[in-house]
């Protein structure tokens, strides 16, 4: 009896095969992006005068895809200065370090194979990797790639920014830290996974490793579990080795109804990780909220949700000092039409400089998005806070405001107001501890698809600093731009070289720069 044969498909041998499909190949792309960046500086030095100074580089970035799930990418000399500045944040009377997210394109493509299955910004920062720290790279490679339920990525990068901190003749001026980051994650079961990272930097003779593993079970589709444990390790060039240690554990339930989320974390007062991200040391915390939301079945009903909930923390010091202990209920209002509302109210009991003290606040947020052209979100929280002086710990009445104001009167223009308010005064002269307002206008105009126009302007009333950014972009394919740009710094009644209240308005920087990159795909 004949063999069947469907039509269009042809046996060959025990196989079967498609026509015009045999010598189907998969392509490497190989991209070389050379970069040229030419600047005009004036710099206000030390002893009050201007400098001027040109400036002139060569840079280049390879990326080759091995496959079309690895890539290995290096770059010799970036420059970020297409790269707008941060976001500001209100940085008087902080009890912990900021954190700012990468902004950079070297670092933000791939940056999901450095990520650990256990680590949510939102509740605590004990990431093994931040490329924040690598401050200003003169060359730096990644590998990364996934073969089916193996994820890997290695970076390697050279930072001259630690050396250029150290005044010359002292030890490590000039010297560049190198960074070394490997993470390597297996995926199994339902959406769960296990992982690790490795991290080493070096500089003058100080070496500093962490390893780190973390994990993700996904327990049930609404439920799972995370954790993560660090182990670091520091060597000094006369051979001391300290070693610290951190772990954080947390389970959470996001189901239709109720949502429920509590996670534990502690790190050790020698705990250093030179490559990742940690707020403080020598603390353990505990963190737990629990809500139920109402989803109304009827999408005519006005709310689409409307979620209850409480939060609460407590951490203490590695000496057992109470230091953060807060309650939070709140609600949140999830209306038709793109509108958002919270209130609540919170209370503290605080731990600064040897005394214990207790503040409350109301809090509010909304988010306005309904309409076309104008969108509205913010948060304000009112009550009384903690002034952070050692030397005057004490209770005031604060204020704190943050609004973003976006208007699209079309679709070439977009603008965006930022304002950020922070205020603590004395309860009883009412006089302010701090009053800090930061303003941000940033404009954007699209001529063409692949030209553009971005302003930056923004001034911050505690530093009297006022900055200003201009950027013109031709960018007609990925890695394919041309950039002109201008950057000001400038001081209002206060002198950053003197370093005093000076009536007059003092630049401190001024920038004129260009930047040309070309992809050649080979």
């Amino acid at each position: 009896m004949a063999a069947r044969v469907t039509p269009g498909i042809e046996p060959s041998g025990s196989k079967w095969r498609t026509p015009g499909f045999d010598d189907l190949r998969i392509s490497r792309t190989l991209d070389v992006v050379p970069i040229v960046i030419g600047s005009l500086n004036d710099e206000r030095r030390p002893d009050g005068r201007v400098a001027t100074f040109r400036k002139a580089e060569a840079g280049l970035t390879v990326a080759f895809s091995i496959t079309p799930n690895i890539t290995l990418t290096a770059t010799a000399n970036p420059d970020f200065s297409q790269v707008e500045a941060d976001t500001p944040q209100v940085n008087v009377n902080q009890r912990f370090i900021l954190f700012f997210p990468e902004r950079r394109p070297f670092f933000l493509e791939g940056q999901e194979f450095f990520r650990s299955l256990a680590v949510n910004e939102q509740y605590n920062g004990l990431s093994p990797f931040n490329s924040r720290t690598i401050v200003d790279p003169d060359w730096g490679a990644k590998l990364t790639g996934k073969v089916g339920r193996n994820t890997f990525a290695f970076l390697a990068a050279s930072d001259r920014a630690p050396g250029k901190r150290v005044a010359p003749g002292q030890t490590g001026a000039g010297a560049n830290a190198l960074f070394l980051v490997g993470r390597y994650q297996r995926d199994f079961w339902r959406d769960s996974a296990i992982g690790g990272f490795f991290t080493r930097t070096h500089w003058a003779g100080t070496t500093n490793q962490a390893a780190a593993v973390d994990t993700r079970v996904r327990v049930r589709s609404d439920t799972t579990l995370r954790g993560q444990f660090t182990q670091t390790q520091t060597t000094t060039p006369d051979g001391l080795t300290q070693r610290g240690k951190s772990f954080t554990v947390n389970y959470s339930l996001f189901g239709r109804n109720w949502r429920i989320f509590a996670d534990h974390q502690q790190v050790d007062p020698t705990y250093r990780n030179d490559a990742g991200f940690v707020d403080r040391t020598g603390y353990q915390g505990t963190f737990a909220e629990v809500g139920y939301a109402f989803r109304p079945v009827d999408d005519r009903k006005w709310y689409a949700e409307i979620w209850p909930f409480v939060q609460a923390y407590r951490s203490q010091t590695s000496t057992g000092f109470p230091e953060l202990q807060n309650v939070k209920p709140g609600i949140d209002v999830t209306l038709r039409r793109g509108i958002f509302f919270y209130a609540g109210y919170e209370f503290n009991r605080d731990g600064f400089a040897g005394r214990v003290l207790s503040h409350r606040a109301v809090q509010l947020r909304h988010s306005v998005t309904r309409f076309k052209r104008l969108t509205f979100s913010g948060n304000l929280s009112f009550g009384t806070g903690l002034n952070l002086d050692p030397s005057n710990t004490t209770v005031g009445r604060r204020l704190d405001l943050r609004e973003t104001i976006t208007f699209r009167p079309n679709e070439r223009l977009n603008l965006e107001l930022l304002y950020l308010k922070s205020r603590l005064r004395d309860q009883r002269t009412r006089s302010p501890f701090f009053d800090q307002n930061i303003f941000r206008l940033r404009t954007t105009y699209q001529f063409t698809q692949n030209t553009s126009f971005r302003g930056l302007f923004d001034y911050d009333s505690a530093a009297r600093r006022f900055g200003l950014s201009v950027l013109y972009a031709y960018n007609p394919y990925p890695n394919t731009a041309v950039f002109v740009g201008y950057n000001d710094l400038l001081f209002n009644g206060f002198d950053p070289i003197a370093g005093r209240r000076t009536p007059g308005l003092f630049r401190q920087a001024r920038t004129f720069f260009f930047k040309l990159s070309y992809n050649f795909r080979l």
